[in-house]
């Protein structure tokens, strides 16, 4: 679950700066586990990664 406000929601990401969260989403909820919260990062981690059959397999 994802709670933002529509109209302020902005992407803070820049080429030198590339790992910002955006502005707007002040609260993420993954698997009942809150993970962002007043935009910033909790430390906890609900979820895993989902990994289907397009995924690479191998050394590159």
């Amino acid at each position: 679950m994802v709670a933002f406000g529509p109209g302020i929601v902005a992407d803070q990401a820049t080429f030198e700066n590339p790992h910002q969260y955006a502005v707007g989403i002040p609260l993420v909820i993954v698997n009942g586990v809150v993970t962002i919260r007043d935009g910033e990062h909790t430390g906890e981690l609900g979820g895993r990664a989902v990994r289907g059959h397009g995924r690479a397999v191998g050394g590159g």
